[in-house]
């Protein structure tokens, strides 16, 4: 008998709203599950981190909300994941740093542009060292919309 579930769903730009259902992580033969361009919000289901032969997921271009669930860790299959473009906080797993997490200005990490700092101050958002001439390089640390820069 074949798996009658599928292994790849694309539901991306299809003007879809509300949650993302946690049932969602039920379908346990999922490699690449893509949701991207709907106006789905809320958080992000810990329950797909279930979804342990996931290759695949592209949440980007959503409304969605809170933290990435610490299960993101568990999903070792895992070569493409996309959360860019949302509304989400909290630190980056580590070894996760490098992926779609662009236009999420309350995420953090040592490779993004905010940095971690504790719960108690507010992130510290740090530009990458750039060249400005052929001899100077400037690092940008800035609090919310304040800036400076010292060459």
């Amino acid at each position: 008998m074949t798996n009658a579930l599928p292994a790849m769903l694309n539901l991306g730009n299809n003007k879809l709203t509300g949650a993302i259902p946690s049932e969602v992580g039920q379908l346990k033969s999922l490699t690449v599950l893509i949701l991207s361009f709907n106006s789905s919000s809320g958080h992000i289901p810990p329950k797909l981190f279930n979804l342990t032969n996931l290759q695949v997921l592209e949440l980007s271009n959503l409304h969605l909300t809170g933290s990435i669930p610490p299960g993101l860790n568990n999903v070792h299959s895992l070569s493409i994941f996309d959360v860019s473009n949302n509304d989400l906080e909290g630190s980056v797993p580590i070894g996760y740093e490098y992926w779609g997490f662009d236009g999420n200005p309350k995420l953090c990490g040592h490779t993004l542009i905010c940095t971690c700092a504790s719960a108690k101050t507010p992130p510290v958002f740090r530009l990458q060292r750039t060249k400005h001439s052929k001899d100077h390089l400037c690092d940008c640390f800035c609090r919310i919309l304040l800036c400076r820069c010292a060459i």
